[in-house]
C-alpha cells in the first residue's frame, strides 16, 4: 500500500497531492506531516491555500486542468510521490448528470496530472483514487479486488461513469515503466465529512426522508469504508 510505504521511508519524502482537501485528502495530509514527510497541496482556492500553509502544508494555487501551470508547479516542487484523490462531487448526487465534473477529472485531469509526473524526473511513484462500486456485478465472488473487471456493459445511464473510471485505471496502469503506478478502488466512503456521515450526511438525510429507492428486492450489496481507513490505504 502506497501511505505504509511513505510512512515507512527512513527520510522524508516530496509528496505532491491533488484534492488534498477533500473527504479523503483532509485525512492523508496530516498523516504525512506526522510522519515527517512534505507535503504540497494542489488548490484553486486562494483561501484553502492559507488555511493548508497554517497548518504546515505547502500549496500550490491552479488546477490539473491548466496543463501548462501544472507542469511548472510540479517541476518547482520535484516530488516522489504524485496523490490523485479529486473528485468534482456535489452535496448530494442525485442524477448521473451531476457527476459530469468528476469524469472530467477522471479523465481529463488524470491525463493531464500523468503527463507532467512522467516529465518531471523526480517522480517514482503514482498513485489514483478509484472505485469498486462499478465493478461488473459477480454473482459467486463476495470479496472483488482491482483487478475485477468493471462494468463496462451496464445500463446506458451509468455508461460515461463507468467509462471515465475505466480510462482512469487504464491511463495509469499503462503509464509504462517510468511511474510506479498504483490504482486503489475505495468502497463508498463513510464517517466525518462525507455524504454518509451521521448526523447530517446528504445521504443519511435523503434515507431519512425516505427518498433513497431500493432496487429489486433490496437485497444488493454496497462495499463502504471508513474514510480514515481509506486516508490509511
Amino acid at each position: 500500500l502506497l501511505l505504509s510505504f511513505i510512512m515507512s521511508s527512513s527520510s522524508g519524502m516530496r509528496v505532491f497531492i491533488a484534492g488534498g482537501t477533500g473527504a479523503i485528502g483532509r485525512h492523508v495530509v496530516p498523516r504525512l506531516l506526522q510522519a515527517g514527510h512534505h507535503v504540497t497541496v494542489l488548490t484553486r482556492s486562494a483561501e484553502r491555500a492559507e488555511t493548508l500553509r497554517a497548518k504546515g502544508v505547502e500549496a500550490a494555487i491552479g488546477s490539473v486542468l491548466d496543463a501548462s501551470r501544472l507542469y511548472e508547479t510540479m517541476r518547482a516542487v520535484q516530488p516522489d510521490v504524485v496523490i490523485h484523490l479529486l473528485t468534482g462531487l456535489p452535496a448530494s448526487v442525485m442524477s448521473m448528470a451531476s457527476l459530469s465534473d468528476t469524469d472530467v477529472l477522471r479523465t481529463e485531469g488524470t491525463s493531464r496530472l500523468l503527463n507532467a509526473s512522467v516529465a518531471v524526473a523526480s517522480v517514482r511513484r503514482f498513485m489514483v483514487r478509484s472505485v469498486s462500486f462499478l465493478s461488473r456485478p459477480q454473482r459467486t465472488a463476495r470479496v472483488l479486488d482491482e483487478t475485477h473487471p468493471l462494468y463496462l456493459r451496464c445500463p446506458s445511464a451509468f455508461r460515461p461513469l463507468v467509462k471515465s473510471v475505466d480510462a482512469l485505471e487504464k491511463q495509469v496502469l499503462s503509464a509504462g515503466d517510468e511511474l510506479e503506478s498504483i490504482v486503489l478502488r475505495y468502497g463508498f466512503l463513510y464517517g466525518r465529512g462525507t455524504q454518509y456521515e451521521v448526523p447530517g450526511g446528504s445521504a443519511c438525510e435523503e434515507a431519512l426522508q425516505q427518498k433513497l429507492r431500493i432496487v429489486g428486492k433490496g437485497k444488493a450489496m454496497w462495499s463502504f469504508v471508513h474514510v480514515e481507513d481509506a486516508a490509511d490505504a
